[in-house]
């Protein structure tokens, strides 16, 4: 399937395959406890619109997951069988809290 995938469906109507999605991997704990947590979005027809939806939610995601630690350790973008497409390591993440 190419990037911009289109289906159709027994009745003819076309079907747009959601095909990428972005993971944001951070740390999160109370106090002095750690782990690795992770935000993993819904799935979208193609590279870019799934790109432009990490850089513009990625960051309130994380600053909303309780205990997060304000840094996003790496936010990628990946397709349906688990390939990087794009990858940016840290970066800090602007508090709400």
């Amino acid at each position: 399937m190419s990037e911009n995938s289109v289906k159709t469906n027994g009745s003819g109507d076309s079907i747009v395959s959601k095909e990428y999605r972005w993971v944001a991997e951070f740390l999160a704990g109370p106090g002095g406890y750690l782990e690795k947590a992770e935000i993993v979005s819904d799935w979208f027809p193609n590279r870019q619109t799934a790109t432009d939806d990490a850089w513009s939610r990625a960051n309130s995601e994380v600053s909303d997951y309780p205990f997060s630690r304000g840094r996003i350790l790496k936010l990628i973008v990946e397709d349906k069988n688990g390939s990087v497409v794009e990858l940016s390591n840290a970066m800090n993440v602007t508090s709400r809290r």
